[in-house]
């Protein structure tokens, strides 16, 4: 029974199971996978904001303004112990990406539709 034993997050859990090695190597794991994850979602918010800037992104203007308004967002919440305290931000973080993954759509319909 992980509770009973004061296991609270996953590195106290890599840790009772293989120590102090195995706490690093998850750690490890866990920020390259989510630095992976980011590089990409940023990426695909640059992209959006070529679409809905409609301006000439070969300069790559808009990945500084990515970068920095996905940071001030993601780096409080990324400094958060327990997993727990983010529940409220769960559905707002929901509805937040459905909107914009309907504006994308939207974005890219109309601008597929005018080119036709």
């Amino acid at each position: 029974n992980a509770a009973g034993a004061g296991v609270k997050t996953f590195e106290d859990l890599a840790f009772r199971s293989f120590g102090l090695l195995g706490r690093r190597v998850l750690e490890s794991t866990v920020v390259l996978l989510q630095l992976g994850v980011v590089t990409v979602y940023m990426g695909v918010l640059s992209s959006a904001a070529c679409a809905i800037d409609a301006a000439p992104c070969d300069d790559g203007a808009p990945l500084p303004r990515t970068v920095a308004c996905v940071a001030a967002v993601v780096l409080p919440v990324s400094m958060v112990r327990e997993i727990a305290s983010l529940m409220p931000l769960s559905l707002p973080g929901n509805v937040a990406i459905l909107a914009a993954v309907v504006g994308s759509v939207g974005c890219a319909a109309s601008l597929l539709f005018a080119a036709a």
